[in-house]
């Protein structure tokens, strides 16, 4: 191996390996301070004082694949840095991921640190990493013999690891999601680079308004207890509570409340919320019941208003940029944090401040489309089991009526009861729902709650697939999706009771959205390049099966029927004899 510090680049073929060293993790503030690449025999570095001539022309050369751990974090400082967008990428760490997916993180961590360890037998030292935090520059601090080994170790093994990687991802079939996870690190990393401008003032103005929920359904709670008092026994003597003077974080007050005041058998309450309580509220007595809906209430506005987004703008953009995790979870959907943009919620009645619509576009000759899957996951069920009657209902506008239609043998509505009753039961079946709770859910006794799940597993046979699931997860260790996606169970372990069941739906309702996004992504690219849209276009924001575009007003009528049609084409590939449909819609704030 020969290692050439500080010299032209040849021109490379087939494949090159690249690893960056930096003074930060933000290409905003801090410094490239080198560039490494490798073509599996020898090493070039190149140094910040030196400069990184050839390496633009490299990048974007969509004949050469470029290997690297965490290709997300290099494709935005060379998009920062050097103003180009990596091309033809492979992704090592999510390549890992892909292949030990649900299995325990702790035991099997994806880092290039524990890659190389597990696949090569090599230990690294990563406390070199350290010497680079807030480096100034190699003109002012030297490199050492020590820096450039490191430097060397973390790209001259990743063609082999690679390698490693495609034999067993082919003899297991995750070829397929191997593909997809790389193709979609492009528009990952310029989801995190790019951001979200947001609305400030609107956000303190909301604070507002749910410090006064919060008040307002506290005010409610107490309310509730009226002028009841609480006993609760401590070593040392009873202690006397009124309506004014309960703590509600308290778990030994409120549980004392509940089975002293309101005459529920209770056995435990959780610290955050009281969960025992909601989720037994038909047991519960009309005083318990009322109390736990203004209760969660409460806490519900009190944790939405710690939320603190403004923390997240950032100094030199003025944007919140969250990061996104393609591994996020177990089934493969995308997971977001800092802030945590998946779980934005929308408010349950129009008195509620809606959190959505403080993040906005660039500016007002802007807006965001939002493009979403109409009931993606039962339509995807309904590929999976393959009935005739089943795909016929699925291949319909309203999934529910149809399969309602079917199960009730009656012609019925989106307004009639048959309906909820079939989404509830097909949803809660499809996520593993036991009858108790299902019964509970429609507030109907257990004898009716029964004969209406064994009419829709007569059309819609989803336990029988479930089982067929949990047998496969336990015999084989692990379920798959459509796509061929896996997700690992531990054989020392027992299987989780409907884990099995949600990874082959929900799996593959992420595929379907990553292909689409894959989809996306590239035609806007294309687009932008031959003028046709404007350079500030662009995918803005994901959450599980919605996508949000962001583009001029001007555009609307070019791009919102290309995203429409896009997510409808990748649920075709990979649902080819169900239908699914993609409702899109516009506004200057996100959610309209």
């Amino acid at each position: 191996m020969r290692l050439y510090l500080n010299k032209p680049l040849p021109k490379f073929t087939g494949e090159v390996a690249i690893d960056i060293e930096t003074s930060g993790l933000d290409p905003y503030i801090d410094k490239l301070l080198s560039i490494a690449i490798s073509d599996g025999t020898d090493v070039w570095i190149l140094l910040d004082f030196y400069g990184f001539d050839g390496v633009k022309e490299l990048l974007e050369d969509d004949s050469v694949i470029k290997i690297a751990h965490n290709a997300k974090f290099e494709y935005k400082w060379f998009l920062h840095t050097l103003g180009c967008r990596m091309a033809l990428l492979f992704d090592t760490q999510l390549a890992e991921d892909t292949i030990y997916k649900g299995l325990d993180r702790s035991n099997y961590p994806t880092s290039l640190e524990w890659t190389l360890n597990r696949r090569k037998g090599i230990l690294v030292d990563k406390s070199v990493r350290e010497e680079f935090y807030n480096h100034p520059g190699f003109a002012v601090r030297p490199v050492t013999v020590k820096q450039l080994e490191y430097m060397k170790d973390d790209v001259i093994h990743l063609h082999d690891i690679k390698k490693q990687q495609i034999v067993e991802g082919t003899d297991k079939g995750l070829i397929p999601t191997f593909n997809l996870e790389n193709d979609c690190v492009p528009v990952t990393a310029e989801l995190e680079y790019y951001g979200k401008k947001m609305d400030v003032d609107l956000w303190f103005s909301q604070v507002s308004e749910m410090e006064q929920l919060v008040t307002k359904y506290d005010k409610r709670a107490r309310d509730v207890i009226g002028t009841d008092t609480i006993v609760v026994s401590y070593t040392k003597g009873d202690k006397i509570f009124t309506a004014d003077t309960i703590n509600f974080n308290s778990n030994q007050q409120v549980l004392n409340l509940y089975n002293t005041v309101f005459g529920d058998n209770i056995k435990s309450t959780n610290a955050k919320l009281v969960l025992i309580p909601k989720l037994e509220m038909g047991q519960l007595t009309k005083r318990g019941s009322k109390f736990t809906e203004e209760l969660l209430k409460m806490r519900e506005w009190r944790d939405r208003k710690k939320f603190a987004y403004e923390r997240f703008i950032h100094p030199v953009t003025g944007k919140s940029h969250c990061e996104y995790r393609q591994d996020g979870t177990a089934t493969g959907r995308y997971s977001s944090k800092d802030p945590n943009m998946q779980q934005v919620p929308r408010p349950t009645s129009p008195d509620e401040p809606n959190l959505r619509h403080i993040w906005v576009a660039d500016d007002e000759n802007h807006v965001i489309i939002r493009c979403d899957y109409s009931q993606q996951e039962p339509r995807i069920l309904g590929q999976i089991l393959g009935l005739k009657d089943v795909i016929k209902a699925c291949n319909t506008t309203d999934v529910y009526t149809s399969l309602g239609s079917i199960i009730f043998k009656r012609q019925i509505s989106k307004k009639d009861e048959e309906r909820q009753l079939c989404k509830i039961a097909l949803l809660g079946k499809s996520y593993g729902q036991k009858l108790e709770a299902f019964c509970k859910t429609i507030n109907k006794p257990l004898e009716e709650g029964l004969r209406i799940y064994n009419l829709v597993e007569s059309s819609f046979p989803v336990d029988a697939f479930a089982n067929n699931m949990r047998k496969q997860a336990a015999q084989y260790g692990f379920v798959t999706t459509l796509n061929g996606r896996r997700r690992n169970f531990d054989y020392t372990k027992k299987v989780p009771y409907n884990e099995p069941l949600n990874t082959p739906v929900q799996g593959t309702a992420a595929d379907m959205f990553k292909l689409a996004l894959v989809k996306i992504h590239k035609e806007l690219t294309k687009m932008k390049k031959c003028g046709k849209i404007e350079d500030s276009t662009r995918v803005w924001h994901i959450v599980h099966d919605e996508i949000e575009v962001h583009c001029h007003k001007d555009e609307v009528d070019i791009v919102l029927p290309l995203v429409k049609q896009l997510m409808e084409e990748a649920g075709s590939e990979i649902c080819p004899d169900v239908k699914h449909i993609a409702e899109a819609e516009y506004g200057y704030r996100w959610d309209k």
